[in-house]
């Protein structure tokens, strides 16, 4: 039997043929415990004293590295024998090859694509799985950075986290100052308020050109919550005090006195996405608890249609228009007369993101003065019924086009679709360089079920080649549930 070899100066004798494993100094724990895994699963290993042996090793090499999957996205070796074991006749190293891919994360998403259009059908349909748990959750994780900027200026800080980040941010100027940042893999929400922070910025975002904005503002919003690749901004409250003075209830027991005089305390706040997950929709916050002060529940109180309304709301998604942001608010119950102070406010919410795009419908050959072109794909159909370009107005190009969608049933009342279909639409040069969408500047007809309108797209650089192709994307979603907490708000 071959020697098994572990980096921790263990030297174990599996004394099974055809099991034993040399493990290098360099190789992974995911590798090492999957090594191990393979003999422990062995019909002749089940014996105690083999068990022990697992039993201490696993303790070891779980002990020693919380981070071994992060180890192993640095070997692509090891995550390609990985994937070849999704296909292994063994289930069971089919099972543990899976966990560990999973494990992994982002870094084995190109081998696993690559994997979903294999011929073995094992592998091919464990990769596409494991390629939606990855992608949600890599999605659904918060971007990390790690900034050493010691007395630099804001601008040269700006970029940096530009750079780490991945996203696009832009300082808008001001006085000329230098700052001192220094944080170690904070998320990029906790690095982005920590900056305004210290160089009296407030960030504004553009969501058609998916850049954030950074200006010099002597304003803060204080009370924030971080939670995966989500802000949450506590934006106000709103009290007011309703007094009815006519057709009131001859009888203060009538149900309907209740109603004669209602005092209304509503929270509005924020949730902003990373720019890796621009929001489509937020579903009606339900509140777990909120509590002033002294321990006395702000939780309004329902009857039974408000209760069956607030549940049956809750999973419903309002708006289907790309932001960073969206605004959403709860109502409370009115606080008691010494209360100053909103201790907590905790609930929890449903967010539709956008996960990706695909290509839906491709009209090649778009030019001036070109008429009636057709494009079908899956959710619609599209008719260009006229072309026109301004060269001399940013390269402008205006089109007329008409889109009907292939609606489904209980669409019939939803302009979600046609009021948003202006996001979903690109222009591009013969180079793929996509135009500027200025979205749609004349209405000939709207429905939920097709959008007759006129749409612009300039080119402010003057880089672009002539218009080639007219793109209609398909919308990828996930919705995930978000959790929010406030403390220490003060109460109006």
């Amino acid at each position: 039997a071959m020697p098994t070899m572990l980096s921790y100066g263990l030297r174990v004798d599996s004394g099974l043929p055809e099991t034993g494993i040399i493990l290098s100094r360099t190789t992974s724990n995911a590798y090492a415990l999957l090594a191990l895994h393979n003999i422990w699963i062995d019909r002749n290993a089940q014996g105690p004293s083999m068990r022990s042996i697992f039993a201490g090793l696993c303790f070891v090499l779980s002990s020693s590295a919380l981070t071994a999957a992060d180890k192993a996205g640095d070997d692509p070796a090891l995550i390609r024998k990985l994937v070849d074991q999704l296909g292994d006749r063994s289930f069971r190293v089919r099972q543990a090859a899976g966990r560990s891919l999973e494990e992994i994360g982002e870094p084995a998403l190109p081998v696993l694509r690559e994997a979903a259009a294999k011929d073995d059908e094992e592998v091919r349909r464990r990769a596409e799985v494991l390629l939606e748990r990855v992608e949600r959750t890599a999605l659904l994780a918060p971007r990390r950075v790690t900034l050493q900027m010691k007395n630099r200026p804001i601008d040269e800080v700006v970029r940096e986290l530009s750079k780490q980040s991945g996203y696009k941010l832009q300082f808008q100027g001001g006085q000329p100052r230098k700052i001192t940042l220094e944080m170690e893999n904070v998320t990029y929400w906790h690095a982005l308020e920590k900056l305004c922070e210290l160089a009296g910025l407030s960030p504004g975002f553009d969501d058609q050109q998916n850049i954030t904005y950074l200006y010099q503002q002597n304003t803060v919003s204080p009370y924030t919550y971080h939670t995966g690749p989500f802000r949450l901004v506590a934006q106000n409250f709103n009290y007011s005090r309703f007094v009815n003075l006519a057709n009131i209830p001859r009888n203060a027991n009538d149900p309907q006195w209740r109603h004669h005089e209602n005092n209304n305390l509503n929270f509005g706040f924020l949730i902003q996405g990373e720019p890796k997950v621009p929001i489509l929709g937020v579903g009606v916050p339900r509140l777990t608890k909120a509590e002033d002060e002294n321990g006395i529940s702000l939780l309004p109180r329902r009857d039974g249609d408000e209760e069956r309304f607030a549940n049956a709301q809750f999973h419903e998604i309002n708006g289907m228009f790309r932001n960073s942001q969206h605004s959403t608010g709860v109502a409370l119950a009115k606080p008691a007369k010494d209360a100053t102070t909103a201790r907590i406010i905790k609930g929890k919410m449903v967010v539709t993101v956008l996960s990706g795009t695909r290509p839906d419908i491709e009209i090649d050959a778009i030019a001036k003065g070109k008429k009636k072109l057709t494009g079908v794909g899956r959710s619609a159909e599209i008719t260009v019924e006229e072309v026109n370009h301004d060269p001399n107005n940013n390269n402008t190009w205006t089109l007329t086009l008409l889109i009907k969608r292939n609606a489904r049933d209980g669409d019939a009342q939803d302009f979600n679709w046609s009021n948003s279909i202006h996001q979903r639409l690109e222009l591009t040069d013969a180079k793929g360089r996509k135009y500027q969408s200025q979205g749609i500047i004349n209405f000939i007809d709207n429905t939920p079920a097709s959008v007759h309108a006129v749409y612009q797209f300039s080119d402010p650089t003057g880089n672009l080649g002539a218009a080639k192709k007219l793109i209609l994307l398909e919308w990828l979603t996930i919705q995930h549930e978000v959790e929010f907490e406030f403390k220490n708000l003060p109460l109006p």
